[in-house]
């Protein structure tokens, strides 16, 4: 969960876009962007939905947030068709970002079989994670 400024832009550069970027997929003002990363290790204080919504936006494009003992940014694991084997060994609550042919259902189903929860995409890319929770699709995924 995209919790601090500092999250918000470690997460930018780690998949390496700007803040006009972020607030044009985030239909936000860059304003925005800029006053929630301002808040540095404190807590954003933006409204629910826009802090959702920029935080889709990230992890649409690759940013996974973290929040075990203290807020935190990774890249997702970014499967494919070549390499879905890999997610076997990727831990309970890891995000992966997951390119497949669109109707490779057989791929779908074999990381299903592992675990994986299927958000919905769209071109044949989507958002999974290992765990029993649930991640809404986004429309720039």
């Amino acid at each position: 969960m995209l919790i601090t400024g500092n999250q918000l832009k470690a997460a930018r550069a780690l998949i390496g876009v700007d803040q006009a970027w972020v607030a044009n997929a985030a239909n936000v003002a860059i304003n925005t962007i800029r006053n929630m990363e301002g808040r540095g290790a404190e807590p954003i204080t933006s409204g629910a939905v826009t802090v959702r919504n920029v935080q889709l936006v990230l992890e649409s494009a690759g940013a996974e947030f973290i929040n075990g003992g203290q807020p935190g940014v990774r890249l997702m694991k970014h499967i494919t068709m070549q390499n879905w084997q890999e997610a076997a060994a990727l831990p309970i609550g890891v995000g992966a970002r997951v390119t497949v042919t669109a109707g490779d259902y057989e791929t779908l189903g074999k990381l299903a079989a592992l675990g994986f929860n299927d958000a919905g995409g769209s071109g044949g890319k989507r958002i999974m994670r290992r765990d029993t929770g649930v991640i809404s699709p986004h429309p720039d995924l």
